[in-house]
């Protein structure tokens, strides 16, 4: 998504995609998008946002997403393992959510294990544009349509 928007439209110099899952005390999810761009561009931008999320759900992670996902993954959770406010926060996390502990240290194994199957079938599952809320942010002066504005 972030190829599309940014760089070959050329509509943002940043996009990102976040997720947040919690488990009590009801379970639940966020999946959010986010990105900045000039204020007559957004609905074309926003457009292109659920195109993307409709053929990654169809076809699923080109191969070179889901590897640079991993390597991702990866390199951020060896940096974390350096931090003493990662093993607090992950071992009242797994105590929390009763997930064994060892689970922690074999994250990049988990990691490599997962499959663009695995990848399609959650998408499919999670990115429920129906579900959508858009909140777009505009510049405190712009109104669509006013004269000498864009």
């Amino acid at each position: 998504m972030r190829v599309e928007v940014r760089e070959a439209l050329g509509g943002t110099y940043h996009a990102a995609v976040h997720r947040v899952t919690a488990h009590y005390p009801v379970g639940e999810y966020l999946i959010d998008v986010e990105f900045g761009c000039a204020p007559d561009r957004v609905e074309e931008l926003v457009e292109v946002v659920y195109t993307q999320i409709e053929v990654f759900k169809e076809e699923g992670p080109l191969p070179l997403q889901l590897i640079q996902y991993k390597e991702s993954c990866k390199r951020d959770r060896v940096r974390a393992f350096e931090r003493n406010s990662f093993w607090v926060s992950s071992l009242l996390w797994a105590d929390q959510h009763r997930v064994e502990p060892h689970l922690l240290v074999e994250y990049p194994d988990l990691v490599d294990s997962l499959t663009a199957e695995d990848v399609q079938r959650a998408a499919r599952q999670y990115l429920d544009v129906e579900q959508a809320v858009e909140i777009v942010q505009y510049p405190a002066l712009w109104r669509k349509g006013v004269a000498g504005l864009p």
